[in-house]
């Protein structure tokens, strides 16, 4: 399992301008333009149409993290039991799933303790 600590490429699940707030997509490796409530990993880097590769400037480095129980791509993840996290909001937020975990295995997990 890897982590990213700056830029990571995904593909736009439709046409993405420069500069314009992105999350994730619920296809995995997609970006769509992130509404006001909606949680952000990141800014798009440069103009991208559909379906074509775009760089995404993240929000804060990325991290490994061993889920408790199944964590869908772009879930918010709380602090759980032995130091793992889940979907259940039981404990702290600790960040947002970039990609998806199934229980006592390792997923990628970008650190936030606030909905941005």
């Amino acid at each position: 399992m890897s982590y990213n600590e700056g830029i990571r490429t995904f593909v736009a699940a439709a046409a993405i301008t420069r500069g314009q707030r992105v999350k994730l997509d619920t296809t995995a490796g997609q970006v769509a333009v992130a509404g006001a409530g909606e949680i952000g990993i990141g800014f798009a880097a440069r103009d991208t149409a559909s379906g074509d590769a775009v760089p995404v400037r993240l929000d804060a480095p990325t991290s490994v993290a061993i889920a408790s129980g199944s964590v869908s791509i772009g879930a918010t993840v709380y602090a759980a039991a032995s130091g793992a996290v889940s979907t259940t909001a039981a404990g702290n937020q600790v960040g947002v799933a970039i990609t998806a975990g199934t229980d006592g295995n390792e997923f990628e997990v970008m650190p936030q303790t606030l909905a941005s």
